[in-house]
């Protein structure tokens, strides 16, 4: 043999040592070595892979005839809790892992991190890489398991660790896991912290979330009220008038929250660090990694005593949190002090520089002002799918979320979420990964969701989420340099709002995706999981389509045939209670997470009995208005074919207070003044300051107005409701609301909107509501009626201003002769 041959087949044998294959089959013997002070605990590792590798595989368990594999498993602790100082002086460590594969001396695969839950998350990163495991949503159906039988794994190293050290997301409810609470998750055991990991479901767990450095309202438990009240009564705030503001107790066995949170300690007070210094070092003494200092939630009672008022406002509140992660700076690192940068402590002092030893959890305020302020920052943010009835996708807000993470170094994120699977899965799927690692392909990874998901459908519904990205892509424009938004809570739980915003295009592509993807899927799960999407899509379109129905009826002139509308809102009525008792049917569509939502901003019942009566108030008040067609109404109208007794105005009075949006930072009052039986509102040319999301528009503005009608006998009463407005570059919401409706059947609330485009110009609508239905508390007295309007600007220039008037209708009563 020539001696370049002979050359050239030492080396393919050498690269072939160097690179050779680990196989596993379906004769392979797997055995799992668990190594190290964390042995006992990572049983729980060790589960994923007995539960896992035999379905890849094909095979009923892991003992085989073949030659032995062996997976090592090795955690330095259990928990971080159980770490010194030492071992974390990377906070990004505790999470991380290393997957090392090798076929000499024998076939192993090491998988090992600092903790458990570290090497579980290699665990679940090699059944996503090595094995092809795809998880979607919960239950089986969101498990994609390729029909691998064999995988041939190439040697060498791999280590990994997240980019945000802290990912939460909340309104995803675990299942309660009693084999895990009775052996692990007791008091003083090492993974006693460890639930929110392991009682999720396992897509939670390919999530890869983790809580490592939670910062919420946490103020109520440093001075809880019964406790302040006995023991330091001086820490309540002082108001201006000399006295203490003592908030009252919580009530037993009632969710927290309300009153009793709405307060400030006076900061000031050097027992107010003292407790706080005493509580921070109790909890790191208990292994915490952070102690937070959040301040209360709601419309909080700041403290008026001399010395506060000195020292002003935030300050008083900072140096205070200065003062407490001094006292416990000798625990940093790994352990900090945490604060919610929110609310009234969300603008910084100029020369305010949090210490080194503070977490800096931005909710409300702006990265750009509290980057150079903060050591360590995090972001807590809205990731709403329950509350929004299209898909919420804001792709494009994502991706400007992952560029400023990793420009600011976040350290920590937590969203609220409430998902509905249908629509939300791929998002999660997506915006978890990007927090792990911020510069993830966010279009490759929806391709691969989507094929996962629908096979040879996957093209096809990657389209249809795409579709509804571009109806979000506002969120993330003129963000300059902030994080974005990831929802408008401007229309979340707003039914009206969000299908204001949609197109019918949206619905049309959508509509094809679909049904391209039914004629390419192959597999029943793949079915049944187009069936889920295709059902939640199909509700949502009719929504669509009520809206944009009874949009129309309130507009100036209303519908030209009466009899058609009223006939298509009760055939569309009929298939949407139908779609909806389908969706309540698969409750594996629903695991983990909430029912869908029916607030105060749910309102197209409503809207569409309003629309039916505003169509047959038009009809009555037509030349053409006879006995027979009184005669011909259905059912469900007859009662208000009846004659009108008596007609007058609802006098509506303007006020500064009784909505929230008095109190929320980047919203004005609009000017108010009474007219004979309404109001008139104009906003103010008043540009937002650095405090509000956009600098280049004026600030949204709101009216809100109260009136009162009252009723004589048995007859029902309507409210008939007017607007006239002229605008330019905005939104004018409008909502008129009963806060005393007691039963479904009543007919508020209901929410109108106007949209101005840059050339301006006037519109008018008109509504008639029913507020309250027989059988309603208020059915024989009469009731409260108010009216909140929003002005919701957009860029340019922005102006709009309405009359808003009211009048009520009694009816004679049912039965009564003509």
């Amino acid at each position: 043999m020539k001696r370049w041959l002979v050359a050239l087949l030492m080396i393919c044998w050498l690269v072939g040592f160097l690179n050779a294959d680990v196989l596993v089959d379906q004769n392979s013997n797997i055995q799992i070595e668990r190594l190290g002070p964390a042995a006992v605990e990572l049983e729980l590792g060790a589960e994923l892979l007995q539960k896992y590798l035999p379905r890849v595989l094909g095979r009923q368990g892991l003992e085989g005839t073949g030659a032995a594999v062996k997976f090592e498993l090795e955690a330095r602790a259990a928990a971080v809790s159980q770490l010194s100082a030492s071992a974390v002086k990377d906070l990004g460590e505790i999470d991380g892992f290393a997957i090392t594969i090798q076929s000499q001396p024998h076939a192993a695969i090491h998988i090992r991190g600092l903790t458990v839950v570290g090497v579980c998350m290699g665990i679940i990163d090699f059944l996503e890489k090595q094995a092809g495991i795809t998880w979607l949503f919960p239950g089986e159906l969101g498990v994609v398991i390729p029909p691998a039988n064999r995988l041939v794994l190439r040697e060498g190293e791999v280590t990994s660790k997240p980019a945000v050290i802290s990912r939460v997301y909340s309104g995803i409810q675990g299942t309660v896991n009693l084999k895990f609470r009775q052996k692990y998750a007791t008091e003083g055991k090492p993974l006693h912290g460890e639930k929110y990991f392991f009682e999720m479901d396992d897509v939670m767990k390919s999530y890869r979330l983790h809580p490592l450095l939670t910062c919420s309202h946490n103020m109520i438990n440093i001075f809880p009220v019964k406790e302040t009240k006995e023991k330091y009564p001086d820490l309540f705030p002082m108001k201006p008038d000399g006295t203490r503001h003592v908030p009252p107790e919580p009530v037993p066995g009632v969710k927290p929250g309300g009153p009793s949170q709405c307060w400030h300690p006076c900061y000031t007070n050097p027992k107010a660090a003292e407790i706080a210094i005493d509580k921070a070092k109790a909890q790191f003494s208990k292994g915490a990694l952070i102690f937070s200092l959040g301040i209360n939630d709601g419309r909080r009672v700041q403290c008026q005593c001399e010395e506060c008022r000195k020292v002003g406002w935030p300050e008083s509140y900072y140096q205070f949190v200065a003062k407490v992660a001094e006292a416990v700076k000798d625990q940093y690192p790994p352990r900090l002090i945490g604060v919610l940068i929110y609310g009234d402590v969300r603008q910084p002092t100029k020369p305010l520089k949090l210490p080194e030893n503070v977490y800096a959890h931005v909710a409300t305020g702006k990265f750009s002002e509290w980057a150079p302020r903060a050591w360590h920052i995090g972001r807590y943010n809205y990731f709403y799918g329950a509350g929004f009835w299209i898909p919420s996708f804001p792709l494009k807000a994502m991706q400007l979320e992952a560029k400023r993470a990793k420009e600011y170094g976040i350290k920590g994120f937590s969203a609220e979420v409430y998902p509905v699977w249908a629509f939300d899965a791929p998002k999660l799927y997506i915006h978890s990964r990007q927090l792990w690692n911020p510069g993830a392909d966010v279009n490759a990874l929806l391709e691969r969701y989507c094929a996962a998901a629908f096979g040879k459908g996957g093209p096809a519904m990657a389209r249809f989420y795409r579709q509804w990205t571009k109806r979000w892509d506002y969120l993330a424009d003129g963000a300059g340099p902030e994080m974005p938004c990831l929802v408008d809570l401007g229309v979340w739980r707003n039914s009206q709002s969000q299908f204001m915003l949609a197109q019918a295009k949206d619905f049309a592509v959508s509509e094809a995706c679909i049904e391209e993807a039914r004629k390419l899927v192959t597999t029943g799960p793949e079915t049944k999981r187009l069936e889920m999407v295709e059902t939640h899509f199909a509700y949502a379109k009719l929504l669509f389509e009520f809206t944009d129905i009874t949009q129309s009826v309130f507009s100036e002139g209303g519908q030209p045939d009466p009899v058609k509308v009223l006939t298509t809102l009760n055939e569309k009525a009929a298939k949407a209670a139908q779609v909806e008792r389908a969706i309540q049917s698969h409750e594996e569509w629903r695991l983990c997470t909430k029912e869908p939502e029916r607030t105060a901003g749910w309102t197209i019942e409503n809207e569409i009995r309003s629309a039916g009566l505003t169509v047959l108030f038009r009809l009555r008040e037509g030349s053409q208005w006879t006995e027979k067609d009184r005669a011909a109404l259905p059912p469900s109208l007859k009662p208000y074919g009846a004659e009108i007794l008596q007609t007058r105005p609802v006098t509506l009075t303007p006020r500064k207070d009784g909505t929230w949006y008095a109190t929320a930072h980047n919203h004005l009052p609009m000017e108010t003044t009474k007219t004979e039986n309404g109001f008139q509102c104009k906003t103010i040319a008043e540009k937002a300051g650095p405090d509000a999301e956009e600098e280049d528009v004026i600030k949204k503005q709101w009216a809100f107005a109260v009136g009162a009608y009252q009723k004589q006998g048995d007859g029902r009463i309507l409210l008939d409701f007017a607007v006239e407005a002229r605008g330019r570059n905005g939104v004018l919401g409008i909502g008129i609301d009963n806060p005393w409706v007691s039963i479904e059947s009543d007919g508020l609330p209901v929410n109108i909107s106007l949209v101005f485009d840059s050339h301006g110009g006037a519109q008018k609508r008109r509504l008639v509501a029913e507020p309250v239905s027989p059988g309603s508390t208020t059915w024989k007295t009469g009731s409260i009626i108010r009216c909140t309007v929003l002005w919701t600007p957009r860029p340019g220039d922005s102006a709009c201003e309405a009359v808003i008037s009211a009048g009520s209708m009694q009816l004679e009563p049912e039965g009564a002769p003509n």
